[in-house]
């Protein structure tokens, strides 16, 4: 990222992906607590996770270059 000419708070702001997961203490009694008896406790959450986090990343890989648009896919992912 730095050899494309990426400043330091550009790259520092694409970590704010990462705070889903620091909160995961406060949401992950909720999806235990919920489930389907067809799919069982860990499908239950993993098939919608996935279905949620392909949808929101396929546009962005289809129309948006990381490098001209990285403000862009930033903002989105947080």
């Amino acid at each position: 990222m730095l050899q494309s000419r990426l400043s330091f708070s550009q790259i520092g702001i694409f970590s704010l992906a990462t705070y889903p997961y620091s909160f995961k203490l406060l949401w992950s009694p909720i999806v235990d607590s919920w489930y389907s008896t067809r799919l069982g406790r860990r499908k239950s959450w993993i098939v919608p996770v996935q279905v949620s986090a392909f949808t929101s990343i396929r546009p962005k890989i289809l129309y948006c270059s990381p490098i001209h648009h990285l403000r862009r896919m930033q903002l989105s992912n947080v």
